[in-house]
């Protein structure tokens, strides 16, 4: 299904994660379709009601939306025995490596947010 995300984002469902970004339309495998739409994607083509405001939307880094994802399902496989994630885990998310100094300045940023 063709869906379109408000934000960027990254939208994850067993182990199964895309990243969203904003305005841009991409197909979802049906699997993430449900927990995409409860996350403010949208089907293209379909009406959406005009805020009174716009919406500034924020870019992030991607491996601080890999760290966000990771936190958020807690697998205590994706972190290392001083609870920093895995740099494997976080490549496996992204679909390329990083460096652990990348991971590190991600880590830092998310734990000061």
């Amino acid at each position: 299904m063709i869906l379109v995300s408000p934000i960027t984002q990254m939208i994850a469902l067993n182990g199964i994660a895309i990243r969203m970004d904003a305005g841009v339309e991409q197909d979802v495998r049906e699997s993430l379709v449900e927990a995409a739409l409860a996350k403010g994607c949208t089907k293209v083509g379909a009406r959406i009601r005009a805020t009174s405001k716009p919406i500034k939307t924020q870019q992030t880094d991607p491996i601080f939306d890999a760290i966000t994802l990771l936190v958020e399902e807690a697998n205590p496989k994706d972190f290392g025995r001083d609870g920093t994630p895995k740099v494997r885990s976080v490549e496996k998310l992204l679909g390329y490596d990083i460096s652990a100094a990348d991971r590190d300045v991600a880590w830092d940023t998310f734990q000061e947010s």
